[in-house]
């Protein structure tokens, strides 16, 4: 009787163990160029959490929905460069929000170019700049940098970094900036209309695979595909009728798409992969209940 007992508690522990496995879902490779990002969560007021990656080099921004199919591409204009000799400069791109600069729900970001110069410290140098998914600067910080968080409790964007400047508070949303202009010395705080969003981070993740997996399946499938490098294309799902379900924009940046099926009905249906409004490939897999 005890030796049924103890098979039945580690059955039931091998059981629990792997409902609860961690899966690789996806391959994020970054372009090699000095002035990137890692891959990051992002909350966004409207459209909620994005993958996201921006490339300098590239001026480029891409989100990416959790099912890893591409939400928007927004191209960076050319931005300023202050970039006096013998000086550590820096470029970057962060508080990507929809309502936070504005509330027209198009994508906003900061963008900033600027750092120290070595030879007359503590001078600096740069701009902040916020922009629109469209290119349109909503604010113009000429001379202005982003003030560093100091040791106090606040409310930041990313609790770990150095370069949070924007606050939210009983009083509304504030931004703080460093002005250097004419030499003079200024803190300014500036009020914004929207409500900071917490940014999430998430590690990068793995997977390979030339096939719909798991197939059959319940909950979800992943969508292999392969496009061209710069290319962008659709995946589309049909039923066996050749109903189009959905479909999602694409691009080189990852090889597959996952799929949540919870919502779709038993039986077989198909994918299909558009490149420049041609059928590429095509696959077929089975959802089951």
């Amino acid at each position: 009787m005890k030796k049924i007992i103890s098979i039945t508690a580690i059955m039931l522990v091998l059981a629990i163990v792997a409902r609860g496995q961690i899966s690789l879902e996806n391959t994020y490779t970054l372009t090699n160029t000095p002035q990137k990002s890692g891959l990051s969560i992002i909350r966004l007021d409207v459209s909620g959490d994005k993958y996201f990656l921006y490339n300098i080099d590239a001026k480029q921004i891409k989100l990416y929905n959790l099912n890893h199919s591409l939400f928007k591409t927004i191209n960076i204009p050319a931005l300023p460069k202050y970039r006096p000799n013998n000086t550590d400069s820096i470029v970057s791109i962060s508080y990507i929000s929809e309502n936070l600069f504005n509330t027209d729900n198009l994508i906003e970001y900061v963008s900033f170019d600027g750092g120290y110069h070595l030879d007359i410290s503590p001078l600096s140098y740069g701009s902040m700049r916020v922009f629109n998914e469209n290119g349109v600067v909503i604010f113009n910080g000429d001379s202005l940098m982003p003030t560093f968080k100091r040791d106090a409790t606040y409310y930041g964007y990313e609790s770990e970094s150095k370069h949070d400047f924007i606050y939210n508070t009983t009083a509304g949303t504030k931004m703080i900036l460093y002005s250097y202009k004419n030499n003079v010395d200024q803190q300014r705080v500036y009020s914004l209309p929207g409500q900071l969003t917490t940014r999430i981070s998430t590690p990068n993740k793995d997977v390979h695979t030339t096939l719909p997996y798991p197939n059959p399946t319940k909950n979800s499938i992943v969508l292999p595909y392969k496009l061209d490098n710069g290319k962008e294309g659709k995946l589309v799902i049909t039923d066996l009728n050749g109903k189009i379900l959905v479909e999602y924009t694409i691009d080189n940046t990852f090889d597959n798409v996952l799929i949540d099926t919870n919502t779709m009905t038993a039986g077989s249906y198909f994918y299909s992969i558009y490149a420049s409004d041609k059928k590429v490939s095509t696959g077929k897999f089975i959802v089951t209940k």
